[in-house]
């Protein structure tokens, strides 16, 4: 046993490790009997049930069914690795799970000590301010990228004064309330688009094609005409 033990790493898991030695403190049950062709469905619905691949909950390593490239068995060294990706990177542990060919609750699993990994980790590997201080960066990322952008807004609106795109005459608000001040009525819009081609229609009330594009949809409209 020892030495099979050893030969197979898979069997360093928690449950082996309670179990080894203290087999009489388990007991043993049939929680449901069903066909053979729905096992894989109601392992997967009892070990969802029972929470068992939390630590705190139970001993399950897989969220069951077969064992696939999403559901696979890890050795001990692919799990010291994703310890190890989790200690050191800013991989998420999406990222570290596609990574690996696993389910994310794998990757949970190992950052809040299910295993028995190296002991140069506590646990859980990361918490919650790791996580925020992620939120953070991400959040003043996209301030530095609208900053960006706003640089590059060096026009002037020609209604209301305020910043625009140097190659617009009317910032986004204001071409809004234009577009919508023009839009003609449904009826009216019905007849033209059988008639006239969206690019027409454009032409005539001095907007943009997706402007007319923008009117039918508010009206559910097909134009029957979209060119010529």
């Amino acid at each position: 046993m020892k030495s099979q033990r050893k030969d197979n790493e898979w069997f360093h898991s928690r449950l082996y490790t309670a179990m080894y030695g203290h087999l009489d403190d388990f007991d043993f049950s049939i929680i449901e009997e069903c066909d053979q062709s729905k096992l894989n469905e109601r392992e997967i619905y009892w070990i969802d049930y029972y929470k068992s691949t939390e630590p705190i909950y139970g001993y399950n390593i897989l969220i069951g069914g077969d064992v696939s490239e999403h559901n696979r068995i890890l050795g001990q060294n692919q799990l010291n690795e994703i310890a190890n990706l989790l200690a050191t990177t800013d991989l998420t542990q999406t990222e570290i799970a596609n990574r690996f060919g696993v389910g994310q609750r794998t990757v949970s699993s190992v950052n809040t000590g299910y295993y028995n990994l190296d002991k140069k980790y506590i646990f859980p590997i990361r918490d919650k301010k790791h996580v925020t201080g992620k939120i953070k960066e991400r959040v003043e990322q996209k301030k530095a990228r609208l900053n960006e952008r706003d640089k590059s807004m060096t026009g002037i609106c020609c209604d209301c004064g305020g910043p625009c795109s140097a190659k617009a005459k009317l910032c986004r608000s204001c071409m809004d309330k234009t577009r919508i001040s023009k839009r003609p009525d449904k009826d009216t819009l019905l007849e033209l688009t059988k008639t006239m081609t969206v690019s027409e229609i454009s032409r005539e009330f001095n907007v943009s094609s997706t402007a007319v594009k923008k009117w039918c949809s508010h009206y559910g409209i097909i134009p029957e005409r979209k060119y010529k």
